[in-house]
């Protein structure tokens, strides 16, 4: 699925080009900006690539279960591909604003299989347990963002911010044994930070396509340090005026 969707992605911003274009060709000589919108607000698809690494899943691993396992047919995709994100953003002058952020991610960390060895009177059994390992993460940010609005004729943003806050990890453990589902949570907040930018193309007055966000996203979650990648895009609503001086 990871390899699928980065191969997708060079389309996806290919199509959004497309759609921003006519604004962009029509555009001419953009007159001397005398306003800019008081509020921008971001709602779109999101998309995080875990900074693990198989070390870190054996801390996960030995986290979840209180008997020695041995793992069979083992997937690691550290990709979490089904996610929404937004942002509202203040902006103080043409240049620089406040923005509060809230991201959403979910997927699949690792699945595959496992067995175990149940004791039975003088001998033990063993038994086999398919299994999945997903992972849900939410993180509210705020901090400062810098955006220069004159590129292609006052048509397109470039913005740069630097964010932190509050990350919330689940990891939810699923697997089968004997026909039963059974399943361990564990759940813990701790800092993140996530610095990126991104570039915005106008559609109109009132509406741009953001047509990439990335970010590098890190935080701590079960006594390791996690770098992460998010990808994003969709669209902003610029709300209010705000007159220049």
């Amino acid at each position: 699925m990871k390899k699928i969707l980065f191969a997708m992605m060079p389309t996806m911003f290919a199509m959004l080009a497309m759609l921003t274009m006519p604004a962009m060709l029509t555009a001419g000589t953009a007159a001397a900006r005398e306003e800019i919108p008081e509020f921008e607000v971001f709602g779109g698809y999101s998309m995080l690539k875990l900074g693990a690494s198989n070390e870190d899943i054996r801390v996960f691993q030995d986290g979840l279960y209180d008997v020695d396992v041995a793992w069979n047919n083992k997937n690691t995709p550290f990709f979490l591909n089904r996610g929404a994100t937004g942002s509202i953003a203040y902006n103080l002058n043409e240049y620089f604003s406040v923005v509060t952020d809230v991201r959403y991610n979910q997927g699949e960390l690792m699945n595959g299989s496992f067995e175990f060895e149940v004791p039975i009177i003088d001998t033990s059994v063993k038994v086999q347990a398919p299994f999945v390992m997903g992972v849900k993460n939410v993180s509210a940010l705020a901090g400062p963002r810098f955006s220069y609005r004159n590129l292609l004729n006052g048509r397109a943003t470039v913005f740069f911010h630097a964010l932190a806050g509050l990350d919330y990890w689940r990891l939810n453990n699923d697997y089968t044994v004997a026909g039963e589902i059974l399943s361990d949570k564990t759940d813990k907040f701790s800092p993140g930070v996530a610095v990126g930018g991104g570039f915005d193309v106008t559609v109109n007055e009132k509406i741009a396509v953001r047509v990439i966000q990335a970010d590098y996203y890190t935080t701590r979650q079960m006594e390791r340090r996690m770098n992460n990648v998010n990808l994003s895009f969709g669209i902003v609503f610029r709300i209010g005026e705000k007159v220049l001086r």
